[in-house]
């Protein structure tokens, strides 16, 4: 089916509403949107908002990852594929499974979309995306909140080519 622009030079899929990933509805965002909500909120709130960004995102990356394994099986392969998937498909970055075994596991995200907003930093700024891989890992590893940890290693807020995180049992 032809799509027919808006006006010269603008063109829309107006015909793929809701967008789905895995029966599920995603929205986008523009990056002035999730600027306000990630760069505005943490100086409109302080320090204490990175927490809480980091809460929200564990509990996003655990029930992803328990509606994942419901849908697809426990084999981590996959479930680390389709992970890595999700995030590239709704805009988060594009992971890269760097190393992993049952205690820890060592993972690169390019163009992380949290990071992006704070070029020029001279320390890592993931706390959304740091809090979604702990909640991934920890359903993954049967956890709770407080027996992992994720520390980023690399960013791209300090000048990295990508934003690396590990990822242990505690």
């Amino acid at each position: 089916m032809l799509i027919k622009p808006i006006k010269k030079g603008l063109i829309t899929d107006s015909y793929s509403f809701p967008q789905l990933f895995i029966n599920e509805r995603v929205i986008v965002f523009r990056k002035s949107g999730y600027a306000a909500l990630i760069k505005k909120m943490r100086e409109d709130y302080g320090e204490g908002f990175k927490a809480v960004q980091y809460h929200i995102g564990f509990n996003y990356g655990y029930d992803a990852f328990k509606n994942i394994k419901e849908k697809y099986g426990s084999d981590i392969d996959e479930l680390l594929k389709i992970g890595a998937e999700y995030s590239r498909i709704v805009g988060f970055g594009i992971i890269e499974v760097v190393s992993y075994s049952n205690n820890r596991a060592a993972l690169r995200v390019y163009n992380n979309f949290e990071c992006e907003l704070f070029i020029g930093s001279n320390k890592p700024q993931s706390h959304f995306m740091r809090g979604i891989l702990a909640g991934w890992f920890a359903g993954l590893w049967d956890l709770d909140i407080k027996k992992i940890d994720v520390k980023e290693t690399n960013c791209i807020s300090m000048g990295d080519p990508y934003c690396e995180f590990i990822i242990t049992r505690i």
